[in-house]
């Protein structure tokens, strides 16, 4: 048993080097990164035989992250050819952007260039999507987010899905992994999640909450744990096509959009009785569809709103005060915090391929 226990952390153990996000320094650990993740990435596949008997989806949601617009060369063009394509030709009901979205201002335009960011944002998504979206920060550029899109934190509820969007509210400046949720914010997706249990829900956050990426990812594993209509989170941030099986609810994490060997994004088809989700991924200039099969079942309770009778809109609109995201160094003395959070998750990774889970 003491061998088997040094080999599964000899193997596991580089998950340390996620401490630093996505966005790793050396090649040596871009490559351990690589080599950990590559076991949980979503692969192509035939279609399953449950594909077979599927009609026309009752709604759809298209869900981009790590644009990376202005950091990432060519990545302006890239995502400016999928919103383009989702506008004329995909028409999804809804779009949402998760986060690491913009670095690109618009010099004309007054005041401190943070906002001037996302004042540039917002027309270019107008312009070149002009579709219904709900959109959240992530740890890069999330300054002054909340001037031009309102708090990120808030619900609403879609196709007789229930949508929680949140984003951390004060990081460390010298490691965005530092970074935490409010007490106050807290309370409010608790009582969120209590006063939607009869509806299947979604949680919409940046940072991944397993593998914990950020202080707070093992207080929100957790509240999912604790209400079973909590089924699905979607994030990004490590800019690779994953999926991780936890008890009680799943972790989707899309791949970027920007800086990707093959930029893609992700649509979501909702079905009466599940979610299903394909990936588009960009040949050539355009985005086409990849042999990627995941879904999301819908237990037989929460279905009632899952209907063609159900809006294919955003209704039940909530959110937090409007408040500025804050820098706080001194959680940066908290990052032994996440490498702890990381080596549990070592562990749990290594009983999942161990059983085959």
């Amino acid at each position: 048993m003491k061998l088997l226990l040094f080999l599964l952390l000899a193997i596991l153990l580089p998950l340390s080097a996620l401490t630093q996000s996505a966005e790793l320094t050396s090649a040596k650990n871009r490559k351990v990164l690589l080599d950990m993740v590559h076991r949980f990435t979503v692969q192509e596949r035939p279609a399953p035989a449950w594909a077979a008997s599927l009609q026309k989806p009752l709604a759809t949601v298209a869900w981009i992250t790590d644009m990376h617009l202005g950091s990432s060369e060519g990545a302006e063009e890239t995502v400016k050819i999928a919103l383009n394509q989702l506008r004329d030709e995909l028409k999804p009901d809804l779009v949402l952007f998760t986060g690491d979205n913009n670095r690109i201002y618009d010099k004309k335009d007054k005041g401190v260039i943070n906002e001037r960011m996302q004042i540039w944002l917002k027309r270019f998504i107008d312009t070149e999507l002009n579709r219904p979206y709900a959109i959240i920060p992530g740890d890069n550029w999330p300054w002054e987010f909340e001037r031009v899109f309102g708090s990120p934190t808030r619900s609403f509820d879609f196709k007789g899905v229930h949508f929680l969007l949140t984003a951390t509210d004060a990081k460390a400046r010298t490691n965005d992994s530092c970074a935490i949720l409010y007490k106050d914010t807290k309370e409010w997706l608790e009582r969120d999640l209590k006063d939607n249990a009869d509806k299947p829900c979604l949680l919409v956050i940046h940072e991944s909450v397993f593998p914990p990426l950020f202080l707070d990812a093992p207080w929100l594993d957790n509240l999912m744990r604790r209400h079973p209509s909590a089924l699905a989170v979607l994030s990004g941030h490590i800019h690779m096509d994953l999926e991780f099986k936890r008890k009680g609810y799943t972790q989707f994490v899309a791949p970027a959009m920007g800086p990707a060997r093959r930029p893609a994004f992700k649509m979501l088809h909702f079905y009466p009785d599940m979610i299903v989700i394909r990936t588009h991924g960009l040949k050539g200039k355009r985005f086409e569809p990849v042999s990627k099969w995941q879904r999301l079942k819908i237990p037989e309770g929460l279905r009632k709103g899952m209907t063609p009778e159900t809006p294919a809109a955003m209704t039940n609109l909530k959110t937090t005060p409007v408040r500025p995201k804050e820098m706080d160094e001194s959680l940066a003395s908290r990052a032994s915090e996440i490498d702890r959070a990381l080596l549990q998750a070592a562990s749990e990774f290594g009983v999942m391929r161990l059983f085959g889970k």
